[in-house]
């Protein structure tokens, strides 16, 4: 839309300079410059409109009056996708890595993770929009490196978590195979972190993470709206987590009954989503009255293989 907006105004002022007389083309010059400002104003009207910042307002602690919560639980109906299989001899530190395997030498990740009862896992629930609630105190985002997998730490799922925009990001290396003298200091990951959204994908950092006990840190410097970041290992193409941002203390990751409940919520009219990294999004719009305690579930359905949401 900006773009086409630009080749509009150059042609629209390609005329003013096309003249005869310095006075017309210095006349012509000026307009297309006023024109480009006009542009570049509107443009920049048009993205706050639309709410494309790359920073929200800061979010604020206030007293929560009568708060109300949500509850509920997230389900999927269809046949969840195959999971991936990874030849391990195929990779670096077969006998150690194959700690966790199906037993025939593959690596098995199973990225939807559904039980007999349609109850799925590794879901992020959150409320958009709120600026002012209850307190919000994020303390970083906690990563392990353990028997050649990425683990998410202090939550429900070990495969999903959460990150805030300019917070760190913690790495642990657990891994080292002590029967084995020139990995007995540790096994070597490379941690490779991609910021995702529906224009772009961008490396946020790509690190070494060579010896047990060693600890990095990173800022979580995001760049996109409605992104979310995936971390995988440029060594061992099996270890993989996802992460969403939050800006607000209202969300929660479901636990092993896909259940959720987020509570000090100020009265008012939200919308509320439900995201898994494979799945995608579902929105949904609530209005919590004083006091309520309301419950409200998510499905994810698959159709003919293809998730609809």
């Amino acid at each position: 839309m900006i773009v086409a907006a630009v080749f509009r105004e150059t042609m629209r002022q390609r005329d003013l300079v096309s003249g005869e007389g310095e006075s017309r083309s210095l006349s012509g010059l000026k307009s297309i410059k006023m024109g480009f400002l006009r542009i570049l104003l509107s443009a920049g009207a048009w993205l706050l409109t639309c709410g494309l910042t790359p920073q929200a307002a800061a979010y604020e602690t206030i007293p929560v009056e009568s708060p109300a919560s949500l509850t509920g639980h997230v389900t999927f109906t269809g046949e969840p996708a195959e999971p991936l299989i990874f030849k391990m001899k195929n990779f670096p530190n077969e006998r150690y890595c194959r700690k966790i395997s199906d037993g025939k030498g593959n690596r098995i990740v199973q990225e939807v993770r559904v039980d007999g009862n349609g109850v799925l896992q590794d879901v992020v629930v959150g409320i958009v929009g709120i600026r002012r609630g209850k307190p919000f105190e994020f303390k970083g985002t906690d990563v392990t490196a353990q028997n050649c997998q990425f683990l998410v730490q202090g939550g429900p799922s070990t495969f999903t978590g959460v990150v805030v925009r300019d917070s760190e990001i913690r790495l642990l290396n657990n891994d080292a195979d002590p029967k084995d003298p020139e990995l007995s200091l540790g096994i070597a990951h490379n941690p490779h972190s991609f910021e995702i959204s529906n224009f772009r994908v961008r490396t946020l950092f790509k690190v070494p993470l060579s010896f047990k006990g060693q600890v990095i840190k990173k800022k979580v410097a995001l760049k996109q709206v409605d992104s979310f970041i995936k971390m995988e290992c440029d060594i061992h193409d099996f270890m993989e987590v996802y992460f969403l941002p939050v800006d607000n203390p209202y969300y929660a990751v479901v636990d092993k009954n896909g259940a959720f409940k987020i509570d000090g919520i100020p009265p008012g009219v939200y919308k509320v989503y439900a995201w898994h990294p494979v799945l995608g999004r579902v929105e949904q719009e609530i209005n919590l009255a004083p006091g309520q305690n309301l419950e409200n579930n998510f499905q994810f359905v698959n159709t003919n293989g293809e998730t609809a949401r």
